[in-house]
């Protein structure tokens, strides 16, 4: 009787789990159910291509080009707009879309990283492998701050591929056809850091089947007992099993990546494969003390050791990997091939993680001198902590499997669930250099008293911003600022006033202060009113604006006194640079022509 209910108990662990890694990532994802929409260093660009897409569902060369560059390598991918595309047809709003597409990314990283880490961790470190994920500050700076759509849902696709890597490595043909579709995927939403996951993937699924085939080298299959055959037929199975294990991964890897290709085929047809940044490469690598550094904020990525940006893996996550380093596995399991595996696990994981942060900082930025044909496939080399994500999760959860092991064994079991609580409590709880949201800057007394509520140490409100329109009025220059809404109001005559309301959004950093001209054209053709000044009466020139940010303005314009009553008039919108008088385009044109 004893023994029944223990199995059922142990049975039950692996279900609990699964439904409370559903739970785990609700206070990730609850601000996005705030409403209107956050000011993501991306602003509307999500919900401007979104929209370009459902106009143009049937285009296989289609690429989200709005507002941005395109890229083949450094670029977004069509695939988490596809996603959002599919809610749209399910009637969800553009925002609302997007907004699900980025919590149903943190949702699907937790469960794909209880799926992995299980497989050699056990229920409850998977668990807590799984909140160091969801909750780690890199991964919700991808999310609050930046706004990186692409990068998003990649981080959610890692850990299922990793899982698939894993399962491919034991000889499972639905791991290998599942890293298949993995790679493609993530091929289809970020190819640059897909690139280099496939490598990653590639060399640790057959360094593991390598690796643990010696660490199981002269083991019995498990099976074998309750399986009536022979010794030859034990002995081809052993050979089928072990070939499948090596060439799984592989058939895998290359299909993923012939599929993918053939994906990205009409896209490469069609765009080719691009290649313009604002951004210096060389200017963004990360010093070793941002990664621990609890001071990193919301702010934009800017060249030197002062980043305004978050890098920190996190203390809580930090603790757990170096746990984890010490000892894992009791030492009766060290004696074993499966302990000897696991600890194999755990060097892989530490070696990925380790050689992924440091090409991120100072100290390999001679190496990407070196070889700079491998720049081209990021924008900063920062984001190839994304890719250490999930291997530092593992860690942390091999941390918590450790302090598990230091308990005694007749009370583990009983105990595991309380003691995998508490861990996770300190992760979510403790997260150092967790960013803030962002939230609307569209006047300087707003923008004041936000920073001096910071510079008190008092906590940002996730204030979101009014709800983007679909799409843009005008976007202005190389894709620097759009003009997101404007509303002529008053009644224009002899001496009349007119009054013009504004919405801007910065799509990136700008380097130029730009003047702001309004003119009132008359049903006639001639100009009979005129405004010249810089943003919010000359108090927020341009270079100061963070890209995402919505600035609200206003214009007050007087026209002639022999401006005629009533008619059609027209009202000229754009920017120039006072130094040379050289406008901004905006399209085919240099203006915007609006209409009451």
């Amino acid at each position: 009787m004893k023994l029944s209910i223990r199995r059922s108990v142990q049975f039950a662990w692996p279900a609990a789990t699964t439904l409370l890694a559903w739970l785990l990532p609700v206070f990730a994802w609850a601000p996005l159910a705030y409403p209107g929409y956050f000011e993501f260093h991306s602003g509307s660009l999500p919900i401007f291509n979104l929209t370009d897409l459902m106009q143009r569902l049937t285009d296989l060369g289609w690429a989200p080009t709005v507002g941005q560059p395109y890229d083949l390598l450094r670029g977004e991918r069509v695939l988490p707009y596809l996603l959002a595309a599919a809610l749209r047809l399910l009637g969800a709003s553009s925002v609302a879309a997007v907004k699900l597409v980025f919590g149903l990314s943190l949702l699907a990283g937790a469960l794909g990283m209880v799926g992995w880490a299980r497989r050699r961790l056990g229920s409850w470190p998977a668990l807590v492998a799984a909140a160091v994920y969801v909750y780690w500050p890199m991964g919700l700076a991808t999310v609050y701050v930046r706004g990186a759509f692409a990068e998003a849902a990649l981080l959610g696709l890692l850990p299922f591929v990793l899982w698939a890597a894993d399962a491919a490595a034991d000889g499972s043909r639905r791991g290998a056809v599942g890293l298949a579709l993995g790679v493609a995927a993530a091929l289809w939403t970020q190819m640059g850091l897909a690139l280099w996951l496939a490598v990653i993937v590639l060399g640790y699924a057959l360094a593991r089947r390598t690796g643990d085939s010696a660490a199981l080298r002269g083991q019995p299959i498990r099976h074998a007992a309750r399986v009536k055959s022979s010794p030859l037929d034990s002995a081809h199975r052993q050979r089928s099993i072990s070939l499948t294990g090596r060439l799984g991964p592989l058939a895998g890897w290359a299909g993923g990546l012939a599929l993918g290709a053939l994906g990205l085929l009409p896209v490469i047809l069609r765009h080719g494969w691009g290649g313009s940044t604002y951004v210096n490469f060389t200017d963004h690598f990360v010093y070793l003390n941002q990664l621990l550094w609890a001071g990193g904020g919301n702010g934009v990525s800017v060249a030197g050791p002062d980043d305004a940006l978050t890098f920190s893996v996190g203390i809580m996550v930090f603790v757990l990997a170096v746990v984890s380093c010490f000892s894992l596995g009791s030492p009766a399991d060290a004696l074993r091939a499966e302990g000897r595996a696991l600890r194999l696990s755990q060097r892989r994981a530490g070696g990925i993680a380790l050689a992924l942060m440091a090409l991120s900082t100072v100290l390999a930025a001679p190496l990407w001198r070196l070889l700079p044909f491998l720049g081209r496939t990021l924008t900063y080399p920062w984001q190839l902590l994304l890719l250490a994500g999930p291997w530092l999760a593992w860690l942390g959860g091999a941390g918590s499997r450790v302090v598990l092991d230091l308990w005694p064994a007749e009370q583990r079991e009983r105990s595991a669930a309380v003691l995998c609580a508490a861990l996770i409590a300190l992760v979510v709880l403790g997260v150092h250099g967790a960013p803030a949201p962002l939230g609307p800057a569209l006047s300087p007394d707003a923008e004041a008293a936000r920073a001096a509520a910071a510079d008190a140490g008092q906590p940002l409100n996730p204030v979101t911003a009014d709800a983007p329109p679909d799409a843009p009025l005008a976007i202005f220059g190389r894709d620097e600022i759009a003009l997101v809404s404007a509303t002529p109001e008053g009644a224009p005559g002899p001496g009349g006033r007119v009054t013009l309301r504004v919405r801007w959004e910065a799509l990136r950093p700008l380097t130029q202060d730009y003047t702001v001209f309004v003119h009132a054209i008359g049903p006639d053709g001639v100009r009979y009113g005129q405004l010249d000044t810089m943003p919010q009466g000359n108090s927020s020139p341009t270079s100061g604006w963070r890209p995402g940010q919505v600035v609200g303005d206003v214009y007050d314009l007087v026209l002639a006194s022999d401006a005629p009553i009533g008619g059609d008039y027209r009202y000229l919108l754009g920017f120039y640079l006072l130094q040379t008088g050289e406008r901004l385009t905006a399209g085919a044109d240099d203006k915007v022509t609006l209409t009451p």
